[in-house]
């Protein structure tokens, strides 16, 4: 099925709107920041409460603080068929406003939310806000995306699959890899240049990845690349899919594949300015054909 063009008039500043707040008018989302997380959470609580979705929040405590998810439950009308997950981290690093990594997500989750609002779905769906997805949680049990993958299989819950949202608003003319990327991939950077983004597996969500992808693949604005690696190649799973992986679930991560080209990736000039509202704005509706899978 061919995918439709953004409709919505205000979609784009709808977009702006959310990456400005949490990126530029709150800044830092961190342990060292407290009140700019609840300020981060406040403004997620408002978004859903206006789309008429009562969140679910799950607290959780970690060694430096306590934690929360956000997450909407949209029920779907066939309980055979096994369940959907759409996450986005909100959380940032220390030092950085963390407008693509990873406001930019949270913003297109969102959108993604309302748009399901006023939709039936086939299966279940599960759209999460993760906190604790960054250093020093990254890669333990602190992590949001980590509570979220064990409750799923403390229920013995089906998923068809986790879709990780992870840095989507930056895209440029020519992809320059910087110092940070490793020698052997710079050459497949700057031959695919810097307008597309990644749809990245490991072996056992190749599946998934095949059901996915070609919904995807008729986007004008963005061209989707596939990439299916096991973890030793530790960049396909550095954000919240691989919580999922750890449990035995299919997961993937799409991604403008951040510090591999994105020269702003945990710096100070992580802003608002540096990301393409119009990619995004066409890459938010791409979940809603996966949904009927």
């Amino acid at each position: 099925m061919r995918s439709p063009e953004p409709t919505d008039p205000d979609l784009h500043a709808r977009l702006r709107q959310h990456v400005n707040v949490l990126a530029e008018l709150i800044g830092e989302r961190h342990t060292e920041h407290p009140h700019n997380l609840t300020l981060a959470r406040d403004y997620i609580q408002r978004q859903l409460a206006a789309m008429g979705c009562d969140p679910t929040e799950h607290s959780f405590e970690t060694a430096s603080r306590q934690a929360c998810n956000y997450e909407v439950l949209f029920p779907g009308q066939d309980p055979q068929q096994a369940t959907l997950i759409i996450g986005a981290h909100y959380d940032t690093v220390p030092g950085t406003p963390g407008a693509d990594d990873n406001a930019s997500a949270v913003a297109i989750l969102l959108e993604i939310v309302r748009a399901l609002a006023g939709r039936e779905c086939r299966r279940t769906v599960r759209a999460v806000f993760y906190d604790t997805e960054e250093m020093p949680h990254f890669t333990t049990g602190d992590m949001g995306s980590q509570h979220h993958a064990a409750q799923c299989r403390a229920r013995g819950e089906r998923v068809l699959g986790m879709l990780c949202l992870e840095s989507l608003g930056y895209f440029a003319d020519q992809a320059e890899p910087h110092a940070r990327v490793p020698r052997w991939i710079r050459p497949a950077i700057k031959l695919l240049g810097g307008r597309h983004a990644a749809l990245v597996a490991n072996p056992r969500s190749a599946g998934f990845l095949l059901r996915v992808w070609p919904r995807l693949i008729d986007w004008k604005a963005v061209p989707i690349i596939p990439f299916v690696a096991p973890r030793v190649v530790r960049p396909i799973e550095l954000s919240d899919h691989r919580s999922y992986w750890d449990q035995h679930y299919p997961a993937l991560m799409l991604t403008d594949t951040a510090f591999l080209r994105n020269p702003h990736y945990h710096q100070p000039s992580d802003r608002l300015a540096t990301l393409d509202i119009e990619a995004m704005a066409r890459r938010m509706i791409f979940p809603l054909w996966v949904l009927g899978s």
